[in-house]
């Protein structure tokens, strides 16, 4: 029967959950902006909240100015890290670390000028500041002390070619590598993003080999890079800003080992477009998602999609001006959940099953969740103990699985329902029983299609796999 939750195939004893602390909530989205609105139109500097569960966005700190609304989410530190004063004179801008509950502290760090900024989430925040000398990449370690990051003799404090106005940065710890998104020359033309791949020694504190830059080309006006976030496949996601409102390909996925680039989607013509603010790759959604500044919006855009895309909300709580970032809290972030392989697309794009909440024994309103699925459907959650990261298709359905059926000592299928949205959603209690703690199980959501393009022959899509380990 697919209708027993998993809580009653493994045990007839669970406990209602306590309730969790104000806590980052993976998935969420956060922004960083010189202006958001508030109140229907008014406006203020500040950090913002964006609920991907209930699809609202709130203010969690205003403040009094925002230094280029330059931000990153630091795990080391569990915080939004960026540049803020909030004093009335002349601004002293610092670097501190806000909590959930909008509380910060400081990290000590002057950032007056602070053009980019990249957390490598092991104490290490990378920033840069135009206003002190010498022109260069600084970092502030564990202990927050401010450290200048030095050429690859480790004789001098580097700095990138002068001909580069620096915007956004990235660290990726696969290639330990910083990425910096910049504005420069592209040939005879200025219109142009550009993308430096500075690789970094063992230990971050010196550049790590030669700097690999590609540029982004843009025709019809100046471009710039505006948001970086961690991509689909393992890319580097780019959002693009080049002041203009024809259909322009400002979302580019970049390969992080040859800087290859391709277009993830394009957005426009429309009035706004222009007005692309802020941007990143959801992993919890599986889609792109971009704050359109002029329109006050947040639009969520497929792989290959072009246009309007998909208005998720309109509102209070977004960027309105162009000095913005936006984080997305990493789905991993909760203990227990580990997101892992692709599976399958549906018609809407690819789909990721996440949860609500950690998985910890006697949680009894736990649940898994997917997105992208069918409108008003019934779907199913296959739930074992072996993963196939890879994938596989075992059976010719055109749809890779992401759990090893076969391999499996504990196998099983529940329901997993729809709304209208298209958001799915299936109930699985979890059993006080201190025995299940450190085990793991995986699942994937299986769903079928129709009347669309059909994703496999079979109409036949597959989620990501979601390998769950029970806290206690």
């Amino acid at each position: 029967m697919r209708t027993r939750t998993l809580a009653t195939l493994l045990s007839l004893s669970f406990l209602a959950a306590a309730v969790r602390a104000q806590e980052f909530q993976p998935g969420d989205l956060w922004i960083v902006s010189q202006g958001i609105q508030i109140n229907g139109g008014s406006l203020t500097p500040g950090i913002s909240r964006v609920d991907s569960a209930a699809g609202t966005a709130q203010i969690v700190l205003p403040v009094s100015l925002t230094l280029q609304g330059q931000s990153t989410f630091d795990r080391y530190r569990n915080a939004v890290i960026c540049s803020f004063t909030i004093g009335t004179t002349i601004p002293s801008f610092e670097l501190r670390a806000v909590k959930a509950d909008g509380t910060h502290d400081s990290l000590g760090a002057s950032a007056s000028g602070l053009a980019a900024l990249a957390s490598a989430n092991d104490g290490r925040i990378y920033y840069f500041a135009h206003s002190l000398a010498p022109h260069c990449i600084r970092y502030v370690d564990a202990a927050n002390v401010v450290h200048e990051l030095l050429d690859a003799a480790g004789a001098a404090p580097f700095s990138p070619s002068t001909t580069f106005a620096e915007r956004v940065m990235h660290y990726d710890a696969t290639t330990n590598s910083l990425f910096l998104g910049t504005s420069g020359a592209c040939g005879a033309s200025i219109n142009v993003a550009t993308v430096l791949k500075i690789p970094l020694s063992a230990d971050g504190t010196r550049v790590g080999g030669a700097v690999q830059s590609v540029s982004i080309c843009s025709i019809p006006a100046p471009t710039k890079i505006v948001n970086f976030s961690e991509g689909p496949g393992g890319t580097l996601f780019a959002v693009i800003d080049d002041n203009s409102n024809s259909a322009q390909g400002r979302m580019v996925t970049i390969d992080k080992i040859t800087l290859a680039t391709s277009t993830y989607a394009s957005n426009g013509p429309y009035t706004g477009a222009a007005a692309t603010v802020a941007g990143v790759y959801s992993h919890k959604f599986g889609c792109a998602v971009i704050d359109d500044g002029f329109d006050v919006r947040l639009r969520k855009y497929s792989f290959g999609e072009s246009g309007l895309g998909t208005t998720w909300f309109t509102g209070d709580g977004l960027s309105v001006h162009a000095d913005a970032t936006m984080n997305e809290i990493p789905l991993d972030l909760v203990k227990g959940l580990a997101p892992y392989g692709t599976g399958t697309a549906g018609c809407k794009g690819a789909q990721a099953l996440f949860a609500n909440g950690t998985p910890q024994v006697g949680a009894a309103n736990f649940l898994f969740t997917c997105t992208n699925a069918p409108a008003s459907a019934l779907g199913l959650l296959i739930v074992g103990n072996v993963p196939d990261p890879i994938g596989s298709d075992p059976f010719g359905f055109g749809a890779l699985l992401n759990v090893n059926l076969f391999a499996s000592t504990f196998l099983t299928g529940l329901d997993i329902t729809s709304d209208a949205a298209g958001f799915g959603s299936s109930p699985a209690p979890i059993p006080i029983l201190p025995t299940f703690v450190g085990a793991t199980v995986d699942a994937q959501a299986l769903w079928v299609w129709s009347g669309c393009a059909m994703p496999s022959p079979f109409g036949i899509s597959t989620s990501t796999g979601l390998a769950v380990t029970f806290q206690p």
